[in-house]
């Protein structure tokens, strides 16, 4: 996390507002956290009622989410997303910081979101918070909100609900000076008074992006194999802001 702990807090509460957003029940749900790694939503969920599964590659992240939960539930699993195969599963399925870390590419995204769309229940929900960018901002997925949008379409997937989250230009001010708890909230508060603005909407460094099964949906768009899909690692691990309509997709 980042060395300003202030700011790592009001990522949760952005995080969580996400969730709180959905409007749903969680009790009596089955949940997969897509890339889980210690497990803080995982326990979320279950603490809620819901029936979860927390799936990630890395076993050290897995180990402490187990000394975490002594129930059984979540339950946790190691494994590459890249081999999720649950048909007709989960009534919400939920990734932060996962996708854009995990892909490397467009083929290896449309991969995931085949898995995740045949994995959903009829009605279920995918809520995803990712850093979507090109160029300097990107993580390993080079890839703005626009193109991941197009690729929810195309593996038979619709976006809901789109929302911009975490202010990068301040963000990357406070990240590295742990300023005064009072100013911190402050200037935090400033950027995401700014995102509600037109010309800023496209300046979330992360993108809560709610979406469901398209009528027709879920689509096989590429015929996947073992070979062209790699066995690649998850990455252990943002308040309900205005839809973004066409926004600036160009962050």
């Amino acid at each position: 996390m980042w060395p300003n702990t202030v700011l790592n807090e009001y990522y949760t509460l952005e995080q969580e507002s996400a969730i709180a957003s959905l409007g749903l029940s969680f009790n009596g749900s089955n949940v997969l956290d897509l890339g889980c790694g210690t497990g803080r939503f995982s326990r979320r969920f279950a603490s809620e009622g819901a029936d979860v599964i927390g799936l990630d590659f890395s076993e050290k992240a897995l180990d402490i989410a187990k000394s975490l939960s002594s129930d059984g539930n979540p339950h946790y699993i190691r494994e590459s997303i890249f081999k999720l195969d649950w048909p007709a599963r989960f009534d919400l399925i939920f990734a932060t910081a996962t996708l854009a870390i995990a892909c490397r590419n467009e083929h290896e995204l449309k991969d995931i979101l085949t898995r995740v769309g045949k994995a959903l229940k009829t009605d279920g929900v995918l809520l995803v918070i990712e850093p979507l960018h090109r160029g300097l901002l990107s993580r390993v997925l080079d890839m703005n909100l626009k193109d991941f949008l197009r690729c929810l379409s195309e593996t038979g997937l619709v976006s809901v609900n789109v929302k911009p989250l975490a202010f990068w230009p301040i963000r990357i001010v406070l990240a590295y000076i742990p300023l005064p708890r009072f100013l911190t909230a402050a200037i935090y508060r400033l950027g995401t008074l700014l995102m509600r603005l037109p010309p800023f909407t496209g300046l979330g460094d992360y993108w809560a992006v709610e979406a469901k099964i398209a009528p027709g949906g879920p689509l096989d768009f590429h015929a996947f194999t073992e070979e062209e899909t790699p066995n690649s690692p998850n990455a252990e691990p943002d308040i309900p802001l205005h839809d973004i309509g066409t926004g600036n997709w160009n962050a």
